[in-house]
């Protein structure tokens, strides 16, 4: 049995960020891990056992929202592996035709795998009929359901990942929105 290093971070406002080690036989630095001497974790962190709300796919990797009272947990996956949580609260009063982002462009890379992907997830108004991101020069359609939406793509490398996307939306009045994530980012304050 080998070593294994999980790495939960946190994305968007509210979340709680956490680092843990977990070794398996052999100890950790010489010394015995005992899991009794493991912090608990906060429950305010606890993970919701219900269904989840959507669910968006690139490839491996999975991005799997939540609602858990006022907040909207994020959990991505590698492989059926859980590789990131984090939470945002909803945003309350988000006007009908307007879309709001939990924080900038994020990502990672799965330790094991070493698959790397981008990850954007927000918040819809009641007439947004759709949703993607732009990044990189690439476009990316993501899921939209219940006024939450998530986008998730794959990228080669994590380090070349953008921070900033453009976000396009179709609202019911069939027009069509463009605007960039640094405007509608619900964690910084609005550019314009």
């Amino acid at each position: 049995m080998k070593n294994r290093t999980v790495y939960i971070t946190a994305i968007g406002t509210g979340a709680i960020v956490l680092t843990a080690a977990v070794c398996v036989v052999g100890g950790f630095l010489g010394g015995a891990v005992d899991a009794t001497e493991m912090p608990a974790r906060p429950s305010s962190f606890a993970l919701p056992t219900g269904p989840a709300l959507l669910t968006a796919s690139a490839g491996p990797i999975d991005v799997e929202l939540t609602v858990d009272g006022p907040r909207v947990l994020t959990q991505v996956h590698d492989d059926g592996e859980l590789q990131t949580v984090g939470g945002d609260r909803r945003h309350a009063g988000l006007r009908a035709d307007r879309v709001l982002t939990s924080g900038g462009v994020s990502g990672g890379e799965a330790e094991d795998t070493h698959h790397a992907y981008g990850v954007l997830v927000g918040q819809a108004g009641t007439d947004v009929t759709a949703v993607s991101v732009v990044a990189d020069g690439h476009r990316t359609a993501a899921v939209l359901r219940d006024g939450q939406w998530a986008a998730v793509w794959t990228v080669r490398r994590v380090d070349e990942l953008p921070t900033e996307a453009t976000i396009r939306y179709a609202t019911r009045d069939g027009a069509e929105h463009r605007v960039s994530t640094a405007a509608v980012d619900d964690v910084r304050p609005s550019a314009g």
